[in-house]
């Protein structure tokens, strides 16, 4: 994932974000609430099928106990079921909180602006922000000239 610019407005970087997802780049699939859910369905049947196998009951009615396939088809669901439930629930909770610092990202910037427009007009608070920007930038400009040669400082 590139590094993204903490500065950047947010509409750019929502357009930006969404013209990555239409080229296949950037991130993409399901929200957070699909892993959790599938995590819980997984963790319930593996659990369920350690029952199924205590209690020696048929799987879904069909295959009786006796059968052959009984232990595998059940061991296969407990062995494999708790780990992809974990796994799931952990991609869920990574999940939630990418967005969850995106949204901080996106908020951050709208609380600079309702924060400068408590001390100026709409108009005057748009022209603070944007002077900030412009001094962020220049300074890191002149912060790189500045490493590059320790003896001249050009504008």
């Amino acid at each position: 994932m590139s590094q993204q610019d903490p500065n950047e407005l947010p509409w750019v970087r929502r357009e930006r974000e969404e013209a990555a997802r239409a080229s296949g780049e950037g991130p993409s699939g399901p929200p957070f609430a699909v892993f959790l859910v599938a995590s819980a369905l997984v963790a319930i049947a593996a659990v369920g099928s350690v029952f199924e196998f205590v209690n020696k009951n048929a799987i879904f009615g069909v295959l009786p106990p006796e059968s052959p396939l009984y232990t595998p088809i059940l061991a296969l669901f407990a062995l494999t079921g708790l780990p992809s439930a974990g796994w799931l629930f952990f991609k869920a909770v990574t999940t939630a909180n990418e967005e969850a610092e995106r949204q901080d990202k996106v908020r951050e910037f709208f609380f600079r602006v309702w924060r400068a427009s408590r001390c100026f007009s709409s108009s005057h608070a748009l022209l603070f922000l944007l002077f900030i920007r412009h001094t962020q930038n220049h300074n890191a400009g002149r912060r790189l000239q500045m490493k590059s040669s320790s003896f001249s400082f050009s504008h």
